[in-house]
């Protein structure tokens, strides 16, 4: 399907989790893909998902960017549960909000992004716009629960120097600065397959590289293998040592309850907040999705909730818990073969 998108003229998606490293040395931090373009995005059994990017690279109407000086926008920080992988434009979960709300919604996820993303969005898209804007808004900052990362001094540097890159016009009007625009441009050329024979190559090469997986996959599964491997056993061994090493490298320092102090999210509830607190009529949110105890369980899953749910209370922001509507042991809230969420979730 993807191949069929790309001889259309569709483009991958360029997330920031694989540009930004190409950025290190520039006084910007990626925020989404190309921008205006037909893009590919996903297939978790409804098909593949596209799109056509705004103006920022983002999956929104870019109409929506006009609006935000005549009416109460809300704007959700998020990855690609934000993005809303893998579903229709109607069924993400902005586009239900706005549907049933009648905000203007800007949507402000792109898939891979992390607690370093959110801090960069913030400060590059939302902290400029809501200096000058005067209409009510509310930023929702979404976790989810692969969130939990550990302190990267180089990445959180990165985030935390970048410069704004939304500009404010006499007019109003908002837009990327041009040279942010040109950069991402360039990173891509560079890097990545960019014209339709690249992109279908690659495609290509990746289906022969999935076809290869499932093989191993399909030999593995087998039952002689697994009992004469004792693949059972080694399973619930390596389970347990991660569980431990889970507490090590996830809770900073290795104690029980991470530190609040140097939590990448932690420290992006702290730019949330600092960032509404410029304006009267801004309102921060905090909210967490639960992963599907089928496609990805963790055991630690409600350690993060607690982490940062505890960080919102302390910066007093409300918390909202969506696993009080989401059920993780409902295959029906999540996607028939991924684990994102469903049309229905």
């Amino acid at each position: 399907e993807k191949i069929r998108l790309a001889k259309k003229g569709f483009m991958p998606n360029f997330i920031p989790k694989k540009t930004r490293k190409f950025f290190s040395d520039n006084k910007f931090y990626p925020v989404g893909t190309l921008p205006h373009t037909k893009t590919s995005y996903c297939n978790e059994g409804y098909g593949v998902v596209s799109y056509k990017s705004d103006r920022f690279g983002l999956r929104n109407s870019d109409e929506n960017w006009d609006l935000l000086n005549f009416s109460d926008t809300t704007y959700f920080v998020g990855d690609s549960y934000v993005a809303g992988a893998c579903v229709n434009d109607e069924f993400t979960f902005p586009k239900v909000y706005e549907e049933i709300s009648g905000d203007n919604v800007i949507n402000l996820g792109s898939s891979g992004n992390t607690p370093y993303e959110y801090i960069a969005v913030l400060r590059q898209i939302v902290s400029p716009i809501i200096k000058t804007n005067n209409q009510n808004k509310k930023i929702v900052l979404v976790f989810y629960d692969n969130d939990n990362k550990p302190f990267n001094e180089k990445i959180e540097k990165q985030a935390f120097q970048s410069e704004e890159i939304a500009i404010i016009s006499k007019d109003q009007s908002i837009q990327p600065k041009g040279a942010y625009v040109k950069l991402l441009k360039k990173v891509i050329e560079e890097n990545y397959p960019n014209n339709k024979i690249a992109i279908i190559n690659k495609y290509k090469e990746e289906q022969e590289e999935l076809k290869e997986k499932l093989n191993t996959y399909n030999f593995k599964n087998n039952f002689q293998y697994q009992f004469f491997t004792l693949v059972p056993l080694r399973i619930r061994i390596n389970s347990l040592l991660n569980i431990n090493q889970n507490n090590a490298n996830k809770c900073i320092g290795g104690r029980d309850l991470c530190d609040l102090d140097n939590s990448p999210s932690v420290k992006a509830i702290k730019t949330l907040k600092t960032i509404c607190n410029q304006k009267e009529s801004c309102s921060p949110f905090v909210v967490y999705i639960p992963n599907s105890a089928y496609w990805r369980n963790n055991p630690l899953s409600s350690r993060y909730l607690k982490h940062i749910k505890d960080a919102a209370k302390i910066h007093k922001i409300t918390f909202i818990d969506s696993s009080k509507v989401i059920d993780k042991n409902s295959k029906n809230d999540y996607a028939p073969s991924g684990p994102h969420l469903s049309k229905e979730g």
